[in-house]
């Protein structure tokens, strides 16, 4: 018995290096593959983002053509005359001067 004691424990001395090694190997090929998971996931969600800014984009461009379209001087004409407004032949402005300066500091 202590004979194959002394066997197994100088196959380990022996393969102990190639072992190590081995165990290595595999746990580098697991890292690598994990990375390269994360990596296609994070391609894949930077592909989802891309789209959701196109389509953005293009309802940026709609929404901005209807408040040009809202802000027409004929649309303008149209709501004033639908709320009755009437429009001042001499409109005044308020005006700053130097009486109101003071009112700004």
């Amino acid at each position: 018995m202590t004979e194959r004691t002394f066997h197994t424990s100088n196959l380990v001395q022996r393969n102990g290096p190639f072992i190590g090694i081995g165990c290595g190997i595999v746990f580098g090929a697991l890292v690598l593959i994990g990375l390269y998971g994360k990596q296609v996931g994070i391609t894949s969600q930077a592909r989802e983002v891309q789209k959701k800014i196109e389509a953005l984009h293009g309802e940026q461009a709609t929404m901005q053509q209807q408040i040009v379209a809202l802000t027409s001087s004929e649309h303008l004409r149209k709501l004033a005359t639908t709320l009755s407004l009437v429009e001042e032949k001499t409109p005044e402005y308020f005006r700053t001067g130097e009486q109101w300066a003071a009112a700004l500091r």
